[in-house]
């Protein structure tokens, strides 16, 4: 029986000099891949939540041009009638409802052509002197007619005097309709809505 002994000195040292580049190159190559896997994740996450913006973006705009759209089909309707047609003050108002309307989606129109700017980062307010009572009667004699088809009554109680604002006529405009309209959307019966 014989037996051949070898000596290595440094045997450990000499493996770890084999290993390490190997080790450090799959190191670096799991660092790539879960660096990848969270950007993605990231990248996920970002785009649903713009597609959340969109789908609420499209829901606002939904209900913003709902209202002006059966708002003049109501005008429209209200002028065929014929008890309505022998009225010409009727007429008019309703010829201005729909005036007023037209004018609503235009500047509807207008805000989301502002949402672009917005995106782009150079959107201003349109700021100007605004008469508040006018705004909210605009606002309230438009409902009108959606009122009367429901039975119900709208009336303005502005007991503030005076109200010269500097605002954004178009996005207050839009903020007090949305009340109005919520108002006699959710209204139990013939809404009896006092501004």
């Amino acid at each position: 029986f014989h037996e051949l002994v070898v000596h290595f000195p440094g045997a450990r040292a000499y493996a770890w000099l084999q290993i390490w580049p190997l080790l450090a190159a799959s190191l670096l190559f799991t660092l790539v891949i879960v660096a990848g896997f969270v950007q993605s994740v990231r990248t996920i996450l970002a785009q649903q939540r713009f597609a959340q913006q969109i789908i609420g973006f499209i829901n606002n705009m939904t209900h913003e041009f709902r209202t002006p759209i059966s708002t003049v089909a109501l005008a429209g309707e209200a002028m065929g009638r014929p008890e309505v047609l022998g009225q010409p003050d009727t007429l008019r108002r309703y010829s201005r409802i729909i005036q007023d309307e037209n004018q609503r989606m235009r500047e509807q129109v207008e805000t989301i052509l502002q949402v672009t700017q917005l995106e782009r980062g150079d959107f201003e307010l349109n700021r100007e002197g605004t008469d508040l009572h006018g705004l909210i009667q605009d606002v309230v004699a438009a409902f009108a007619l959606q009122v009367e088809k429901r039975r119900g009554t709208i009336t303005c109680e502005l007991a503030g005097g005076e109200a010269p604002v500097e605002v954004d006529r178009l996005h207050l405009s839009n903020a007090v309709r949305n009340l109005v309209d919520n108002a006699v959307k959710y209204s139990d019966g013939p809404p009896q809505i006092i501004v």
